[in-house]
């Protein structure tokens, strides 16, 4: 199994917003930042897969990080690059690379 951008780039924009929780948090939840990924990476490319991402990644329009993606079928690994859509937690995501 391997990442195919075409694939993911555009649904899967709309399917990955996630709320931070509340206003006042100064942070991400990013547990539920990883389950997110980790649900739509199934939805659109099938198999279990496990997602990491940086912990405290604090909360601000425009900001970007990456998150790591392991499927746990064959290993296959790839970067996901998540961007934050405003001030309240709102992210999208994408693939942008893969590996084996």
């Amino acid at each position: 199994m391997t990442f195919v951008k075409s694939a993911l780039i555009g649904t899967v924009l709309v399917a990955a917003t996630l709320l931070a929780g509340c206003s006042s948090v100064s942070t991400l939840d990013t547990a539920k930042l990883q389950d997110g990924i980790v649900t739509g990476l199934a939805d659109q490319l099938g198999g279990e897969w496990t997602v990491t991402c940086p912990a405290d990644q604090k909360i601000g329009k425009g900001l970007t990080f990456n998150c790591e993606a392991v499927s746990k079928a064959d290993g296959t690994t790839g970067t996901i690059v998540v961007t934050q859509t405003d001030d309240e937690g709102n992210v999208t995501w994408e693939t942008t690379d893969q590996a084996g």
